[in-house]
């Protein structure tokens, strides 16, 4: 099914291709598009280059969005080749061509006639017996006509392959003219090359050029992606031989690959250092090297401290019991013990549950350090895995705090870090907080850009959720043996009325009060059920609002995002309670999305050149539509604590509403109300430690 007409005009594009335009409708194959014969129709969808005034043949659906009605959503555009002699020169004087108006169109096809492009692509030297023309303008006609038929036929194969338009657009503009070569000789390339491109994807495309699932190829491919997506989905840094092949099992779920096919595939991937074997362990190369990276780094760290002299044991209590005078503050045997141990040690592990001190020892350490080392304060880096985490830090301790991505710096061009081993950062104390959140690849980063005469305080809960990518690092740290561990025990952080770090260290060591169900002053347990639950959830919220609670300090806290109580309706239904709708309210569509001013917003990923990491919240503070610039593009800017952050169209899947987000999402943030719902849609999820981390 398709429409077919004349492109009029262009409403809206952005960077990624996507495309809101108006188009004239001249032939329609479907009775529900009879209405549009010989009338205009917006049209959205993405396009390579699409030109105003050239016909074009468009196969996708009709839809009705909720707010500007009936569109068609397009899924492949197909440019129809300008016929005739009238076509031919409103083809050539569009604006495709620089310097080509109606004359010089004209005398185009003229001399050379109605094959006239076929000519110009033939040789730019067809178009010299043009009057006036000249060999340099005929040479940029040319290679805009061949870098344009090019760019087209593209899209076209790869969207015959299967491949959604905004891919299509991704990977051309990644291989441009290689696309074709190097997508046929090896479709599986494009799982390593672009971003979010899986081997389902990869298999589709390789099926549709006809390659057989027994190919060798898509065996290498498959096992290659199924071991890195499972320590991805389960936090493992390696696979045993067991394992791996349970999960290439699963995830090929084909009876006519043989185990010798998988073994050949295995052992190739070995000698061309695509697979990493250690014993009977195999390892992404990545995450293999990550790993032996951070070994040897510290390693290095240790032996470079064998020739430092540390302050002794007695000087420390000396010092520590200066700082519980001036500070009028009484350390017990364990925080003295972590102080002692930070400040004599090259690296130290620190860990502890909520309310056990960690903030408290990390101002001490600080302190004791500055003592020590005197105007020194340049020398001291404090970092967090997130935003949240780093600005609580900096509140807490009065000392400035920021992201391990700020430390380390983005380069954009090069996609890397911009301090590494060859270009390292002259700290030379270094407190990492909330430690169980990295990953071996950033941990690797970290590494890298100190050097070896560095000392490195870890603090963070070990029992908390790790993190989202391969490697529990602080866990693994402790197990390892190697390095001074202080555990914190003692509770501390709660108030005479508190009960919320008790429920805490309960929930983690398995333990069920007898009045979790009771009410508390800082806390309620509040019983719903399918029915009800999303009811009493407004409810709560509105009732937060009218007690004072600023909508931007309460969070609701939920395992997962599809669903009646998962994040992404939620979110919708508190937006109109905390956020809603009044006729002065400026607001823009994204999809089944509103965004409107004041809005408390989520980055979902880091955008180091913006300054702006995975985990931070901001407030909407402006909406910029494409009917009211001059770059005719939608933009949101989100005020994230003092950094304004501009986001155009292709940015705006790296957002969301912040209302309600993960817990993992959350961890390492405070609010003064957290709202965490546990629905029976989610008890696949709810396991002991994600609660813990939650509460």
């Amino acid at each position: 099914n398709f429409i077919r007409g004349t492109y009029r005009q262009t409403i809206f594009k952005a960077q990624d291709g996507y495309t809101i335009g108006l188009f004239r409708v001249k032939e329609v194959t479907e009775e529900e598009m009879k209405d549009f014969l010989n009338k205009t129709i917006t049209i959205t969808g993405y396009f390579p280059d699409i030109q105003e005034d050239e016909e074009y043949k468009l196969s996708g659906k009709l839809v009705v969005h909720p707010k500007y009605g009936r569109q068609y959503q397009v899924q492949i555009a197909e440019r129809i080749k300008p016929e005739g002699k009238d076509g031919l020169i409103s083809f050539l004087a569009s604006g495709i061509f620089k310097g080509v108006g109606y004359r010089t169109a004209k005398s185009i096809v003229d001399y050379l006639g109605e094959d006239a492009l076929e000519k110009i692509l033939e040789s730019y030297s067809n178009l010299l017996i043009i009057p006036r023309m000249t060999s340099r303008r005929a040479l940029e006609i040319h290679n805009t006509l061949k870098e344009y038929e090019e760019s087209h036929n593209t899209v076209i194969f790869l969207t015959n392959l299967g491949i959604t338009m905004p891919f299509a657009l991704k990977i051309y503009n990644h291989y441009k003219n290689l696309t074709k070569e190097i997508i046929s000789e090896n479709p599986y390339q494009l799982i390593k090359d672009i971003e979010w491109f899986g081997f389902i994807h990869a298999d589709l495309v390789a099926k549709n050029l006809g390659i057989e699932e027994t190919d060798k190829r898509r065996i290498k491919a498959g096992i290659s992606y199924f071991l890195l997506e499972e320590c991805i989905n389960t936090g493992h840094t390696y696979l045993t031989e067991k394992q791996l092949l349970s999960v290439i099992k699963r995830g090929f779920n084909s009876s006519l690959l043989t185990q010798e096919m998988i073994d050949i595939a295995i052992e190739e991937l070995i000698l061309e250092k695509e697979l990493i074997k250690e014993e009977l362990m195999y390892f992404y190369p990545s995450i293999y090297y990550a790993e032996v990276n951070v070994s040897e780094k510290i390693k290095r760290i240790i032996e470079e401290s064998k020739g430092k002299k540390y302050p002794s044991k007695e000087k420390l209590k000396e010092l520590i019991k200066e700082i519980e005078k001036e500070s009028n503050i009484k350390y017990s045997k364990e925080q003295i013990e972590s102080i002692i141990q930070s400040l004599k040690n090259p690296i130290t592990i620190i860990t502890g549950g909520p309310g056990t001190g960690k903030t408290t020892l990390v101002k001490a350490i600080i302190r004791s350090f500055l003592r020590l080392n005197k105007n020194s304060e340049e020398k001291i880096a404090l970092l967090a895995p997130t935003g949240r985490a780093a600005k609580g830090m900096s509140e807490k301790t009065n000392f400035a705090a920021t992201t391990i991505h700020r430390f380390l710096k983005w380069n954009k061009e090069k996609n890397e870090f911009i301090h590494n081993e060859y270009n390292q950062i002259d700290a030379k104390f270094v407190i990492v907080d909330e430690a169980s959140m990295i990953d071996i690849w950033l941990l690797d980063s970290l590494l890298r850009a100190l050097k070896d005469d560095v000392q490195i305080v870890f603090i963070g809960d070990v029992d908390q959720l790790p993190s989202v990518n391969p490697g529990e690092v602080l866990r693994d740290l402790i197990e390892s043996g190697k390095l001074p561990v202080v555990l914190l025990s003692k509770i501390y952080r709660q108030s005479e009325d508190s009960t919320i770090v008790d429920l805490a260290h309960n929930i983690k060591n398995g333990v069920i009060p007898d009045d979790i169900f009771l009410k508390k002053k800082d806390r309620s347990f509040i019983s719903t059920n399918d029915t009800n639950i999303e009811q009493v959830l407004e409810e709560i919220a509105t009732n937060a609002l009218k007690k004072g609670y600023d909508y931007f300090n309460i969070q609701v806290l939920s395992p997962m995002y599809k669903g009646l109580m998962g994040i992404d309706n939620i979110n919708q239904k508190l937006q109109n309670i905390f956020n809603p709708k009044t006729p002065d309210s400026k607001e823009l569509v994204v999809g089944d999305i509103v965004y409107r001013v004041n809005d408390k917003i989520l980055q979902l990923v880091n955008m180091p050149e913006e300054n702006v990491f995975n985990g931070d919240i901001g407030v909407l503070i402006d909406i910029s539509k494409a009917s009211e610039n001059k770059d005719k593009t939608n933009y949101l800017y989100v005020d994230f604590n003092g950094n304004i952050v501009k986001y155009s169209q292709s940015d705006f899947i790296n957002i969301r509403h912040a209302y309600a987000m993960s817990i993992h999402k959350a961890q390492g943030s405070e609010f003064d109300l957290v709202i965490m719902v546990l629905a029976n849609s989610h008890v696949r999820m709810l396991e002991r430690r994600l609660i813990y981390t939650g509460v």
